[in-house]
Order: structure tokens, then sequence, then C-alpha cells
């Protein structure tokens, strides 16, 4: 109700002010608005168009009928935005979080996602620079020379594809331009952060250009291990290299290529702490971690105390090994007529070889995982596209297009045993199983090894309706065909090896599905548009690659799960283009639920029932005067399970429970953003720049298991940053100062299930919890950056 009154009144606040609304010019084409971005600007222009291609042709993004969140490279640059992850600072509905290694990223949007270290689909799609991004473990280095960035939010299905269920993100890097330019920023930071980066742009002719653009960064960690000696954990070092090239010979025919190559090094690791709270003070993991098994002496403790002091005891050790390079091309000739044939074509390549130890996250040394993850894909898509109202009379346009992918990904992992696994832990907890542990094999002792092949062909076909100049009809759909073939296979060679077991299965699956979606937009006033939409989406079915012994055989495929949507919202710019207010009322079901699932040592997944994710997004900028500009953005999200007859129940009660009626986890009620920032020229020609964010969310539940245990809801909180930065008079230098949570907030990214946990000891039969540990956010980080650029 809440949500349809803010729509309501926001509609009727833009039909009031919209007479007042001078019809605007566009600010300038895509190149212009990439040269402008290139050197350092110290007001920015408030009446500058953002184009998006949310539709796959440019377009103003007050004129899409879509939640979208379009950032151009000056907005990253302000809120100091280097990485994906930091997009959630000012993004709301999208929420992005990690686990144990740099491989798991958990994305979502609107409270639905899924995390990247398994082989289940995106249920959020991430493109660069329109070829897919099979994998997110992939792009969590650094964003360099960033064109502009759009979170689409809602089924993306028609012309974005099958894994674009709930969202997508659209990263667009810059292209060579037609002018010299460059830059070069050094940044240090706290935690023994320094980085590079550099961008130059060569024109070698009058039809052809180059572009190169870099970042070297080292990170020393952030977080101390006491075990099995005093250690800095969280240590990265990232370095990235992009070329890209321009030809273009003629006023119709375009060709870019880009290529890219990434590493990044270190231990990968970040803290997971137990929250104390949750562990039962009659635990007997001290008396099954007790060195001789016997008498009042007793092993370690799981907690340390304060789970935020970034301070574990933990037997911890990592490494990260992540390589991932790419090409893409990018090749578009207008026709006769103003008709666009475009080929976008991409490869991308990804390896990444975490290790971690104790991977079961004790203080003693049990458990050593080692990973291997491939990934090789390619993609091809050709797109016709008409010109903007250019037939039937100024009356229709349409995009069409023809998509293939292929993806070749495997997933190894081979677990070693440590010096504390035989005994004490399993001469304490299984002595049965002591004798084989002892003389089956230490290194080694057990392994899995899953590969799958995926392709997909798909075509669709989206067409707009314009009835004058105020009323416009959209109409579009997608068939998709998906074949996946796939074999795991597990050896299991010590008997105590508690993790793996016999197995060698094929595995094969074949899914088609058409989707589609209907719109209609109506221009109420000068700068106000109202839109309603119905779409539909789904992603595709899979396997379970866990070596888990509760999921084998022809039980570890699981099916598609589809999703409707239905969306009403209002775009406008009032008084002058002074303020920017959009909003959007949506509803989303999902059906056949792909859900994660902890049978105590690992994650499975499986379709459950369906889920219903209904609420507002909105925005708001004001620019009261040409120096301050202020914005709120929030997301209200009711959430509940139309049907979850078979959820898990809490670990020490097992079997299942209905939760039918719930809140998913991952879906707080309220998320929101706000910034105020304030840009002018002091009176020695000097550029002034500052601006400070916050990001809001409210308590939701953040466990990795969907058993509505009210030991994983995390309480609300909120994060704080903030720049300040001086432009010299000639614009070719630029001083900063930079802080994120500045408050050093200690909070949780996710909450998750201890691994192990009935072995460990630490359920609790009275409550049906058990042990939770932490996976702690980012503390306090600083730092100083200096910018030199030409043009």
């Amino acid at each position: 109700m809440a949500a349809a009154t803010l729509i309501t009144t926001a509609m009727a606040l833009a039909l009031q002010a919209a007479a007042q609304t001078p019809v605007q010019t566009p600010s300038g084409s895509d190149s212009d608005q990439q040269q402008a971005s290139d050197r350092i600007a110290p007001v920015v222009d408030q009446s500058q168009d953002i184009v998006v291609t949310a539709q796959k042709r440019a377009e103003n993004v007050q004129d899409v009928p879509i939640s979208v969140i379009a950032l151009d490279g000056k907005t990253l640059e302000r809120a100091n935005v280097t990485t994906v992850a930091d997009l959630q600072r000012i993004a709301p509905s999208l929420t992005i979080a990690r686990a144990q290694n740099t491989t798991n990223q958990n994305i979502r949007i609107r409270g639905v996602g899924s995390g990247s270290s398994t082989a289940i689909e995106p249920s959020v799609a991430i493109f660069l620079d329109g070829v897919y991004i099979p994998r997110a473990g992939s792009i969590i280095g650094n964003l360099v020379d960033i064109a502009g960035i759009e979170v689409l939010r809602g089924p993306q299905g028609t012309l974005f594809g099958r894994n674009a269920s709930v969202g997508a993100i659209s990263i667009k890097t810059a292209d060579p331009t037609f002018d010299c330019a460059g830059s070069a920023t050094l940044t240090i930071g706290n935690y023994g952060r320094i980085r590079s980066e550099g961008m130059l742009n060569i024109p070698l002719s009058d039809t052809f250009a180059v572009r190169f653009a870099g970042s070297a960064e080292r990170y020393e960690g952030d977080f101390t291990s006491l075990n099995p000696y005093p250690h800095r954990l969280g240590r990265l070092s990232t370095v990235l290299g992009r070329a890209s090239a321009l030809w273009q010979p003629t006023d119709r025919l375009k060709w870019i290529v880009k290529g890219d190559y990434q590493t990044i090094a270190g231990d990968g690791q970040t803290p997971y702490e137990i929250l104390p709270s949750t562990l039962p003070a009659n635990n007997s993991f001290p008396a099954r971690g007790d060195p001789d098994g016997a008498g009042p002496r007793t092993g370690p403790s799981l907690s340390t105390g304060d789970p935020y002091d970034r301070v574990v005891s933990n037997y911890l050790f990592g490494v990260a090994d992540d390589r991932v390079w790419g090409v893409s091309s990018d090749l578009s000739y207008d026709l006769a007529n103003d008709y666009t044939l475009r080929l976008i074509q991409g490869y991308r390549n990804w390896r990444s070889d975490p290790k971690e130890g104790d991977a079961i996250q004790t203080p003693l040394a049990l458990v050593r995982r080692n990973q291997y993850y491939s990934s090789k894909s390619q993609s091809h898509e050709l797109q016709f596209i008409s010109p903007e109202r250019g037939l039937f009379n100024r009356s229709f346009d349409f995009v069409a297009g023809l998509y293939y992918y292929r993806e070749e990904y495997s997933i190894d992992t081979v677990i070693d045993l440590l010096d504390d696994y035989c005994v004490p832990f399993i001469r304490n907890v299984i002595p049965a199983l002591l004798n084989g542990c002892l003389a089956g094999a230490k290194t080694g002792a057990g392994a899995d090894y899953f590969d799958q092949t995926t392709t997909s062909k798909a075509g669709y076909l989206q067409g707009t309706l314009h009835l004058g100049d105020r009323v416009r009809f959209t109409l579009g759909g997608r068939y998709t065909d998906d074949r996946k073939s796939g074999q795991i296979v597990q050896v299991k060679n010590n008997a105590a090896e508690l993790f793996h077991t016999a197995e060698n299965t094929q595995l094969r699956l074949n899914d088609d599905r058409f989707t589609w979606r209907a719109g209609a937009q109506f221009d109420a006033a000068r700068d106000v548009m109202l839109f309603a939409t119905y779409s539909t989406g789904f992603k595709s079915g899979g396997f379970n690659s866990s070596f888990s012994s509760r999921v084998l055989g022809q039980g570890r495929i699981f099916q598609a799960e589809t999703v409707t949507n239905y969306e009403v919202g209002i775009r406008s710019e009032l008084f002058d283009r002074a303020i920017t207010a959009n909003a959007t009322l949506y509803r989303t079901t999902i059906d056949d639920l792909q859900e994660r699932g902890f049978d105590g040592l690992i994650f499975t997944t499986r379709n459950v029932g369906s889920l219903r994710q209904q609420g507002v997004e909105f925005d708001l900028v004001a620019r009261p005067t040409r120096t301050l500009s202020m914005g709120v953005a929030g997301a209200y999200l009711d959430s509940q399970y139309l049907d979850f007859r078979n959820a898990p129940n809490l670990p020490a009660f097992g079997g299942t429970q209905d939760l039918t009626g719930t809140r998913a986890n991952f879906s707080p009620e309220w998320q929101g953003n706000g910034f105020v920032q304030f840009q002018d020229k002091l009176a020695s020609g000097h550029g002034i720049l500052a601006r400070t964010d916050v990001r809001y969310q409210a308590a939701t539940n953040l466990g990795s298991d969907s058993n509505a245990n009210p030991d994983t809801i995390e309480p609300a909180y909120a994060l704080f940053s903030a720049r300040l930065a001086l432009t010299t008079p000639d614009e070719r230098f630029q001083f900063s100062l930079f802080g994120d949570n500045l408050f050093n907030k200690g909070y949780c990214g996710q909450r998750v299930t201890q691994t192990a946990e009935s072995l460990l000891g630490v359920r609790n039969p009275a409550t049906g919890a058990t042990a939770i540990r932490c996976v702690v956010g980012s503390p306090r980080r600083y730092g100083a950056q200096v910018r030199m650029s030409f043009r």
C-alpha cells in the first residue's frame, strides 16, 4: 500500500510540474560524452543525457521502460567505485557478497541470485562490452577505464537471454576515439594498498585509433590469523591490461576489437568468524579436539570473542591464483535507409586455482581444499536494428537477433588431510575409522572431477509501435534451446575422508523455452513518461557439482526455474531538469525455484516451490544549484515463499519443514543509498569536489541455508563513504582524499552454517540451531590519490 501511494504521489508531482519544464535538447553523441569523460571536468553539466543500450539501441535512460540504474564513468570515479562489488554502495536492490575464497561471488538483484563457485547458472547475467560472462568469479578484479555500467532490474530474458531471469549488469569499457588523450593515476591507502592505473588513446590515422588501459594493485591484507603463527591475511595482487582498436573507414562501417588479460594472486582469504551468540555453551568441540583424548585437558575453542576485531584463531592459510583473458569484436555496418547490422563476438578464458586450509574453518589443522576452476566460453550475436520509427510511416521499429553460446566448464577438488585430522579429530569423534585414517592416503585423500559443456542457441525479435508522439506499445519474444552434457567422478583414497564417495555419473539435460515481453509507454507530459510491462524469463537447469554423498546419480539434475514479472513506473525530469524522479512498482514470481541447501558438509541445489518478490524501487535526484546535487534511491521489498513445503529444517532437528508464507533470505525489507555532492570552481580557478555516500540495509536473513534460522539474521546497518578532490585550473591534475566505511562498522556480508557442525559437536538440541560463521565485511579503508590527464 505504501509503495502504491509513493508511485501515485510521484505521478501527481510529475504531472503538476511538467508544464513548467521546457523541452531539452540532447547533449551530444556517445563519442562526445566519452571524450568529455577522458579529462577531469570540474563542474558537471546537469542537463547531460545518460545514454544506455538496455534495449539494444542507444536511448536516453529516461525513455527506457525498465528499472535501470545507469552510471557513467565520472559517477563511478566520484563514488570511488573500483570493483564490481563496490556497485552495491550506489545501486539499491543490488547485493554482492563473497564467501571463503575469491571465486565465490554471490550477486543478487531484488533478493534473488546464486553463488558462482558451483555449476549453477547465475540469476543475474553479467556482460562485458556486450559479451556474456558466465562465471561471476572471473570479474572480481579492478574496473579500469570504464565508460559506464547499467544495472537492469527485473527479467531481461527477451533481449539478454536465459540467465538474466532477475536482472543483468552490463559493463561498457571506454572505446578508442580520434583524439589524443591519456591519464595516469596513483592511489595509496591503508592496509598497504598501492594502486596505479593509466590510459593512453592514440589516433593513428583519420580512420584508425588505439587505446591502452591498465592497472596494478597490491593490498597487504586487513586481518590477522594467529594460527599456526601470527600472519597477515587478505593479501591480493592484481594486474590488468586492456588494448582496444577502432577502425572506421567510412561513416557506415565501424569495427572495435578489444583484448584484456588479468591476474590475481595472494591468499584470497576473508575473515570467517564464529558469532559467539550462536555457539552453544556446552558445545563439545574442545573435547573433540583434545590432543590426548583423556583427562581434563581439552583442545581449543571455536570462538575468539569479538567477530569484528579482524583477528582470527583458525588454522588459516590460502592461495589465490586467478587468470582471465578475453577478446571481443564489435562490428557494425549501417545499411541503406539507416538500418544497422551488428555482429558482437567474444571469447573468455578463466582459470582459478584457490587453495584453503583449514577448509572446515577451525583452530585445528584438519583439511586442505585444493580447487581448480576452468571456464572457456565463446559467444556470437548477430543483430539487425531498424531505424527508430523507420517503418510504416514512422510508426514502427524493431530489434532482431540470433545468438550462439558455448561454454566448457570444469571444477576439480582434491582434499588433503592435515596433521590434526586423524589424531585427535577422528580418534575422538569416530574412533572406528582411526586405523583406516592412519593407513590411508593423506594427500589426495578424496577428490572429485566435474565437467560440463553447455550449448545455447537463441533467436529474438522485439518491435515497438508508435501511436503518434506520445504512445508506444512494445512486444518481443525469444526462443532459446539449451543443451548440457557433463560428468562427475568421485574417488576416495582414505576410509576416514568424510566428504567423498565413489561415483562416476554421466549427465545430460536439454531444455528449450520461449520467453516474451509486452509493454506500453505514455508520455504524459514533457519529460514525464509512464510505463507498464509484463515479462517472462527463465534460468537454465543444470547439474549439482558438489561432492556430497547425499546427491548421487541422476539426482544431481535440477530443472529450469521460470519467472513472470509485472511492472508499472514513471520516469520524469522536472523544473528545468532540476529534479529527476523515477519509480517502479513490481511483482516477480519465480516457480521451480533453484534453492541451495546445506547437508552438514556441502551445499546442493534442488528445485523447490515458488517465491514472490514484490515492491517498489525509486530514485530522486535534486540539483538546487549549478554546484550542488543530492539524491536518494531506495528499494522496498515484500518477499514471500508461495510454496516451500519441503524446506530444510534447523540442523539439530533434521528433516524438512513448511516455510510457505515466510520471507526469503537475502531479501531486506528496505535498502537505500543516498549522496550529497558539491562541485564548483574556486576564485583561484581550481576545481573542488566534495561528495559523501551512504548505504543502508534493513535487518535481513543472510543465511547460506534457507531454513529460517533466526541466528542468521543480520541487524540493520549503514555504511558511509566520502571523497574530496581538488583539480588544477588547467584540469590536468587532480588530488583527492577518500574513505569507505568511515565509521568502521562491523557487519556480516553472509552468515554461513559451520561446516561439519554435527561432527564438531556445536549443535544446540534445544533450539535446533548450530554454530554460525560471519563473512566479515570490509573495514574502514581510506587513502589519497593523484591523477594526471592530458588531451
